[in-house]
């Protein structure tokens, strides 16, 4: 078994709201949801890295036997402070402010 980390990855998940059935009720959006949600929309967008990229890391790292499969290196700071935050039973701080 392995865990893949991708972080940010050009693809359409950042437009899933297309997917909900027009039924359900749409809570209201505050200010701040809207604004974190432009920079969680803009990060994936701007992914360096591409879903076919991301495949060929999963097929090499389960080559190698590797649990973690962490395709954005540069990711691991916001890992370390969200086990912080575990560890210290904190509410979670923003991965895109680190």
């Amino acid at each position: 078994m392995s865990v893949l980390c991708p972080a940010y990855v050009p693809n359409v998940i950042v437009d899933s709201e297309r997917s909900r059935p027009k039924d359900l009720p749409v809570a209201p959006k505050s200010a701040e949801t809207e604004a974190r949600e432009a920079m969680l929309r803009k990060a994936v967008t701007s992914g360096k890295i591409s879903a076919d990229q991301v495949a060929q890391a999963v097929v090499a790292a389960i080559r190698d036997e590797r649990f973690y499969i962490l395709t954005h290196p540069r990711i691991k700071g916001a890992i370390q402070a969200r086990m912080e935050d575990v560890l210290n039973e904190s509410a979670p701080r923003n991965p895109l402010s680190l």
